[in-house]
């Protein structure tokens, strides 16, 4: 797989050369379709590790309000 830099520098490109940029030679279909692949693997693990980021933030908000309860208990 390529790094999340290379797929969206590929991705610029074949969008340049889509849009007609007549410097740019075509791309293999084989390309094509492989950072295709990349990117939306890339896109599954985003969608992944951000749902992993609010619950964990969610349980690092809960402890901080246990800590702030047993914090006042403690007075």
């Amino acid at each position: 797989m390529s790094t999340p830099k290379e797929v969206a520098a590929f991705l610029e490109t074949l969008n340049a050369w889509r849009r007609g940029d007549e410097t740019i030679e075509m791309p293999s279909p084989a390309k094509i379709g492989a950072t295709i692949d990349d990117a939306v693997s890339l896109l599954r693990k985003y969608d992944t590790l951000e749902r992993r980021v609010k619950r964990l933030s969610l349980a690092l908000k809960r402890q901080e309000r246990w800590v702030e309860v047993l914090q006042e208990a403690a007075k």
